[in-house]
């Protein structure tokens, strides 16, 4: 039997839209300088009114440099369910709880963040925090 190692190195860094800020993201691991169990990650079940999908998606990418210059703010995703195209989950990695309930929803981003998705969505996300436990493969 022949085995064959291919080892890679890739540059972990994100650039921020808006400033153009360029900084590494090796600390989005678990131990990393973000924490002993790493990111909390904010989970935000997101149902859309009917025919509003396209502008709930624009305003959600109108929306990701509020969450870029968060403080404590470090993955920002959204994704859409196949089954119900009116449901989305936005997944947003910080540095911990208190950065997102006390620094980012008393904030007037967070403000701005509901202005540009308030028409379109039909009721308040359902939001729960979750950290990693394991990653299997």
């Amino acid at each position: 039997m022949k085995i064959f190692w291919t080892y890679a190195s890739v540059e972990a860094t994100r650039t921020l839209v808006e400033s153009g800020e360029h900084s590494r993201i090796d600390a989005e691991h678990p131990g990393g300088p973000a924490g002993p169990a790493g990111l909390v990650h904010e989970s935000a079940l997101i149902t859309v009114l009917p025919g509003h999908e396209e502008r709930f998606e624009a305003a959600v990418a109108e929306a990701a440099p509020l969450f870029q210059r968060a403080k404590g703010a470090r993955t920002f995703v959204l994704e859409r369910s196949h089954e119900n195209p009116r449901q989305y989950r936005l997944v947003v990695g910080w540095e911990s709880i208190d950065d997102h309930t006390s620094g980012f929803r008393s904030s007037p981003a967070f403000r701005r963040w509901r202005e540009l998705i308030g028409d379109t969505i039909a009721g308040l996300p359902e939001v729960t925090h979750f950290r990693h436990v394991l990653t299997a493969f």
